[in-house]
């Protein structure tokens, strides 16, 4: 899995990146991303779909998914921090990788939705320096809502991270990106069966968010959100 192993020298920090931006998550998500430009992210998007297509003709009795577990599992238990277009290379090729007669192993699972968290809270708009000129954070988004489609599971776990660590989190900056994604993940219809499973997670996110937190930089994102959180079943649980 040479391929695979690449992605390990990319994100090891040894290429050139004199002016690299971090932009680092809330502390319940442990993954730094580098910025990039769109033209390297959709270069390095275009090789990997050409890779993913190679897999697939390869796929025999499940050892190219065995062996990219192993190099993922290696990879994101050793590293910290990645360039955005190594991690959205990680999790297209899980994404082409996976299917419903594949099992993922509990660890791997647990970085994966890592990956997950970084990147949708990357596609936030809040770092004008990144976004000046980019589009691949729609990308990354879409990206991410394909894999919670395809793994719900992942979503879940996902959504627990940030429960379990969001009374942990004091910098403004950090709870209003949490806000804007549980906002975006409500928004996206596509997501709404799966979400409705999580109602009470949900909530007590945005509760935690809400009386431990005040955020004044802007108000509005309370207003959506208790909003979107309105229109889900008032009693459920996840089943």
């Amino acid at each position: 899995m040479e391929v695979l192993n690449n992605l390990e020298l990319e994100a090891s920090g040894k290429e050139k990146n004199d002016d690299v931006l971090l932009i680092r998550p809330p502390t319940y998500c442990y993954i730094v991303l580098q910025s990039c430009d769109s033209k390297d992210y959709f270069r390095q998007t275009r090789i990997c779909k050409i890779i993913c297509d190679c897999f697939k003709q390869l796929e025999i009795s499940g050892r190219v998914w065995i062996s990219y577990q192993l190099a993922v599992y290696n990879l994101l238990s050793s590293k910290r921090i990645f360039p955005i277009k190594s991690l959205q290379s990680i999790l297209r090729t899980f994404y082409h990788l996976n299917s419903e007669n594949i099992q993922i192993g509990t660890n791997l699972s647990q970085h994966l939705a890592h990956c997950c968290l970084a990147s949708i809270l990357a596609s936030v708009p809040l770092y004008s320096a990144v976004y000046n000129d980019d589009h691949w954070s729609i990308d990354l988004w879409t990206l991410c809502v394909d894999i919670f489609l395809k793994t719900p599971d992942l979503l879940h776990l996902s959504l627990e991270l940030m429960d379990c660590g969001i009374q942990d989190v004091s910098q403004e900056d950090d709870i209003y990106k949490t806000a804007i994604v549980l906002l975006r993940l409500l928004q996206t219809s596509s997501l709404s069966s799966y979400l409705v499973r999580d109602a009470l997670l949900l909530r007590r996110i945005s509760n935690n968010l809400q009386i431990h937190h005040l955020c004044p930089k802007e108000n509005q994102w309370r207003v959506e959100l208790n909003y979107e959180l309105s229109l889900l079943p008032s009693v459920t649980d996840r089943r």
